[in-house]
């Protein structure tokens, strides 16, 4: 809750695991892809400034900041329901029909999912297979089957 002058506005943020297993999470700066990434997968509020040390912040993110940015812009509005996973490796949201499950992934895995696959990121459908090689900071999209609520 934060106060200004006479109104009291309430700002909603999801909680943000402490920690992913086997990764420093504590790195500060926007320079650090990975930290932008957990956070947009969280839909966690940032913070960006838009000048770093006199540069604009758009010269400064190279290729992978800039597609963490348009996963969070191609997503977010499926983004209803959030199931935090037990191992820290990812952040699994369902859209509000419950048609759709998107995989923020945090590591390079191999997982195990039914039903049809696209890796958002990379921009492709998956060939259908029992279990796939997810990438680090990649999204994936699961559709046309019960949508999981843990991806181990």
């Amino acid at each position: 809750m934060r106060t200004y002058s006479r109104a009291t506005v309430w700002i909603w943020e999801p909680a943000i695991p402490p920690y992913l297993p086997g990764t420093d999470t504590t790195t500060e700066g926007v320079d650090d892809v990975r930290q932008l990434y957990i956070r947009l997968a969280h839909m966690a509020q940032l913070v960006l400034p838009l000048f770093i040390n006199g540069q604009r912040i758009d010269r400064l993110w190279n290729d992978r900041h800039k597609q963490a940015l348009a996963d969070y812009h191609a997503n977010y509005h499926r983004m209803y329901h959030r199931y935090l996973q037990e191992d820290g490796l990812g952040v699994l949201w369902h859209d509000r029909e419950g048609e759709q499950a998107t995989l923020w992934n945090f590591a390079d895995r191999e997982i195990r999912l039914t039903g049809s696959v696209c890796d958002m990121t990379a921009g492709h459908d998956l060939p259908p297979s029992a279990s796939y090689q997810v990438k680090a900071c990649h999204t994936y999209v699961i559709r046309e089957t019960t949508l999981p609520k843990y991806i181990g």
